[in-house]
């Protein structure tokens, strides 16, 4: 199993997987802190392939207001939440969601609502696939 985390002052982050191998996204977490900037954020994450085609994409479905800090837990196996439970979010991946080789995961704000001004720390687990 592959496990990276990044702190990016940002609205989206961008992991690449390893050359060489396909790894199935097990999961990736987003811990989103709004600045005041007022606005309703949008927190997305998707699979890319090598080119930057987009072969997922999940949306959280709930937005984020300013100044606020919140848990966006991407994931398998969990029911689609309609609501934060204790700042947390769960969204649903599917079991066998494949980052190809040279292909990237990408966690940002759609919304773009204050780029540079907000703050976000994603960790990603992934295994390669046998």
């Amino acid at each position: 199993m592959s496990k990276s985390t990044r702190a990016v002052v940002a609205t989206n982050t961008v992991a690449t997987v390893l050359g060489g191998t396909d790894q199935y996204l097990n999961s990736a977490c987003c811990q989103f802190t709004s600045n005041a900037t007022v606005g309703n954020r949008q927190i997305v994450l998707q699979i890319l392939d090598s080119a930057s085609n987009v072969m997922y994409q999940f949306s959280a479905g709930i937005v984020q207001a300013a100044s606020l800090v919140r848990i966006y837990c991407f994931m398998s196996g969990v029911a689609r939440e309609a609501a934060f439970v204790n700042g947390e979010l769960n969204i649903p991946i599917p079991f066998d969601a494949i980052v190809p080789q040279n292909g990237s995961v990408k966690v940002f704000d759609s919304a773009n609502v204050a780029a540079g001004g907000d703050t976000m720390v994603v960790s990603i687990a992934s295994e390669i696939t046998r």
